[in-house]
C-alpha cells in the first residue's frame, strides 16, 4: 500500500511537493517513508523493519490526517507524514497495526 501526502497543502508549499509529494509505502516486511527536496534532486528515505515498530497513531485534522510511526530503541527516528487524506490514513494505520500484531 502506498500513501501520498497532499500535493497542495504539504510542508513548505513549494514546487517540489506538487510534482513529488511525500510518500509512505507499507510493505510486508517494512515501512518506508520518502521525502524529496529541490525538485526531486535530493531525497530522504527512511526504512523501518516491522519488528522495530513500537506503535502507530493518527492525528486527525478537519480534512487531513498525520500518520506517526513510532520506533523501538531510538536507533531510527519516528516516521511522520502530514497532510494525508483521512480515509487513506485510517486504512494505512489499520494495515500497520495488523502488521505489528502478526510479528
Amino acid at each position: 500500500m502506498k500513501i501520498k501526502a497532499s500535493r497542495i497543502f504539504s510542508d513548505g508549499f513549494g514546487l517540489t511537493n506538487i510534482f513529488f509529494p511525500d510518500t509512505l509505502e507499507i510493505l510486508p516486511t517494512k515501512v518506508k517513508l520518502k521525502k524529496r527536496k529541490l525538485l526531486g534532486l535530493k531525497s530522504t528515505e527512511k526504512n523501518v523493519l516491522r519488528n522495530q515498530i513500537a506503535s502507530v497513531r493518527r492525528e486527525n485534522g478537519f480534512f487531513f490526517s498525520t500518520i506517526i510511526v513510532e520506533t523501538t530503541g531510538g536507533a531510527v527516528s519516528d516516521l511522520e507524514i502530514k497532510w494525508v487524506n483521512k480515509r487513506k490514513a485510517k486504512k494505512a494505520v489499520e494495515e500497520i497495526e495488523s502488521m505489528i500484531l502478526n510479528i
